[in-house]
């Protein structure tokens, strides 16, 4: 996988208007990357840590429900209830990111 920036390969992801397993795939690659870059710092803040092992059940539970309504055929009760889900928790993530400082403070 090359070093794209995270904002980089999203734009790739979505060039075609969405995303199939293989992108998630590659996106999940790069937050696994990322997320060791953070934990191998000199101090990571068990927070920070916290935080990633919490994103990596998400990711998994996600994406176990992508598989279940894909293979159980298009029901879209199961996939409605699914999007819903998902779209309230970026909502909430979208929000959390714009309300964390931009700069790192002064140590």
């Amino acid at each position: 996988m090359s070093q794209q920036d995270t904002p980089d390969l999203i734009a790739d992801i979505y060039a075609d208007t969405s995303a199939d397993l293989d992108e998630l795939t590659r996106l999940r690659a790069r937050i696994d990357q990322v997320q060791g870059e953070v934990s191998e710092s000199e101090q990571p803040d068990d927070i920070v840590v916290a935080a990633s092992k919490s994103f990596d059940v998400t990711r998994i539970l996600v994406e176990q429900g992508i598989y279940k309504t894909r293979h159980r055929g298009r029901d879209d009760i199961d996939q409605s209830r699914l999007r819903s889900v998902v779209v309230a928790n970026v909502a909430y993530l979208q929000a959390t990111l714009s309300a964390l400082p931009d700069k790192t403070p002064p140590e």
